[in-house]
């Protein structure tokens, strides 16, 4: 694999989110590069962070669900 996996996570839940960004970071060529508490701070954030190749997403989150936030995505 050449260079570095730029990952999103998704999750309402901190101690969650933050477990899954270790996890993911402890891979030597994964890095979350952005972090959201639900779909609409992901794509508020979206401008601002670099390219995502990947998105880890919970599907069950206030104000803007999983399945909401990957059909944004995918638009």
């Amino acid at each position: 694999m050449n260079g570095i996996t730029h990952v999103a996570m998704v999750d309402d839940h901190n101690l969650v989110r933050k477990g899954l960004v270790s996890l993911v970071n402890s891979f030597p060529d994964y890095k979350v590069v952005l972090e959201a508490a639900h779909g609409g701070e992901l794509l508020a954030l979206l401008p601002e962070a670099p390219p995502i190749d990947i998105a880890i997403v919970d599907l069950n989150m206030p104000f803007m669900d999983g399945f909401a936030t990957i059909t944004a995505l995918h638009e």
